[in-house]
């Protein structure tokens, strides 16, 4: 989940030897915006071997990980956890191999933490600084 710590998490695994890390930390390959326009055919059914080509190709040093196959790949999203009614599935079907690692935090620490961040660089105001009034303002996004 965002703000709990994926980025140190994906600092201290990419210091590995055996860790290829990836263009960024946050590919979203499996995310919609990118998967189902590229990677689904008109049936709803995975183009596995096109989405690995393109992922690996794409987003990692491909001859690196050919010139070494004991190297691991990986993909720090967070967004992942919050489809996770989908994304499983189709994540499974293009890297079956994978292995999944979900952090969870404190919700209430975890809020704070997303607000401040939102404060200081996401462009929110200081007079919009009302802690309370934020979670309204999301909550009523999510009933939309």
């Amino acid at each position: 989940a965002n703000k709990s710590g994926t980025t140190s998490l994906s600092a201290y695994i990419t210091q590995h030897p055996l860790v290829a890390s990836s263009r960024t930390k946050e590919l979203q390959f499996f995310l919609d915006k990118h998967f189902v326009e590229n990677f689904l055919n008109d049936d709803g059914k995975s183009l596995v071997r096109e989405a690995r080509q393109k992922m690996y190709l794409t987003d990692y040093s491909s001859q690196k990980l050919i010139r070494d196959p004991s190297l691991i790949s990986m993909d720090g999203t967070p967004g992942y956890l919050f489809f996770s009614s989908m994304l499983p599935q189709r994540i499974f079907c293009v890297a079956p191999w994978i292995k999944l690692v979900i952090i969870l935090r404190n919700p209430v620490d975890r809020v704070y933490s997303n607000w401040a961040y939102m404060l200081r660089v996401g462009g929110k105001k200081q007079e919009d600084g009302n802690l309370e009034k934020a979670i309204s303002d999301d909550l009523e996004l999510l009933r939309a």
